[in-house]
């Protein structure tokens, strides 16, 4: 019943952030100190699962074992990272051109208009605590659930959705779907971390 009541809190989160990040309303421009304890403020919410699965002995031990397990890359393992990398940006590109992925979500208009500095200071928040808790929930539990037949779809979908109902959709459908074939090639969350950080640190600074 607690395995259960995680996978609900999960998948009932991902829908209210699909729903939040869904609104076709304008976005408004919020001062750089607002947005960054907004982002802060909503990847804590995101994260509440966390509390369920770790309070369940099963679940706890499955995200144990993804972060402590060594990745499986050697005997080259930061070539094949960064070919790794170069793959998920050009199929992830490739698909946001396919699907004429309008450049003007929300997030990004409110990160346009802040300075470079301004920007590296959204590092911590959007490159490291993001890609933690969103590869904890969708790859690290998500994953752990089911057989990888089933898993992984539904990990990619879950994750795809939670950053709402738009053109971006596809691209990230595409995204979840690499970084989880990632954590089950490697057995680990380690790459798929780095992965996603470094995606996020990207379109971070070319913004």
């Amino acid at each position: 019943m607690q395995h259960l009541f995680a996978i609900l809190s999960v998948l009932a989160m991902s829908a209210l952030f699909s729903v939040l990040n869904s609104q076709s309303a304008p976005t408004a421009i919020l001062p750089f100190s607002q947005f960054i304890l907004g982002a802060t403020a909503s990847l804590l919410i995101l994260a509440l699962p966390l509390l369920t699965i770790f309070s369940s002995s099963r679940d706890r031990q499955s995200l144990v074992q993804y972060l402590r397990a060594p990745t499986a890359l050697s005997p080259h393992p930061v070539l094949r990272v960064f070919a790794l990398f170069a793959l998920l940006l050009l199929i992830v590109y490739a698909t946001e051109t396919i699907a004429q992925a309008p450049q003007d979500q929300a997030l990004v208009q409110q990160i346009a208009p802040f300075s470079f500095c301004e920007r590296l200071a959204l590092i911590p928040v959007l490159c490291l605590l993001s890609p933690l808790v969103e590869e904890l929930l969708y790859r690290g539990f998500l994953l752990s659930v089911a057989p990888p037949l089933f898993a992984l779809p539904l990990s990619s979908l879950v994750f795809a959705l939670a950053h709402g109902l738009n053109a971006h959709l596809p691209a990230l459908l595409m995204l979840g779907f690499l970084l989880g074939l990632v954590t089950l090639r490697t057995g680990s969350l380690r790459t798929a971390l780095l992965l996603h950080a470094a995606f996020n640190l990207l379109n971070l600074l070319l913004l």
